[in-house]
């Protein structure tokens, strides 16, 4: 239960997530916060990362490079 509240303290206001980098930096000597945009790519990535890395490859790269690979 602990690791479910733990990962989600990020998407809390401001007094949470201090009250998670003062813990952080006791227990894994971590020394600042992620800035704001960071987190929210980080959120992002690992939703969709796997579907937006799709979408990336199907308009960059052409035919004969997806075979090599």
């Amino acid at each position: 239960m602990w690791r479910i509240v733990f990962s989600k303290i990020s998407a809390l206001g401001g007094k949470w997530r201090n009250l998670e980098t003062e813990y952080e930096a006791k227990v894994m000597g971590k020394q600042r916060q992620e800035p704001r945009w960071e987190q929210c790519v980080s959120i992002v990535q690992s939703v969709v990362g796997i579907g937006l890395s799709n979408l990336y490859i199907n308009r960059y790269f052409n035919n004969d490079n997806k075979q090599m690979v």
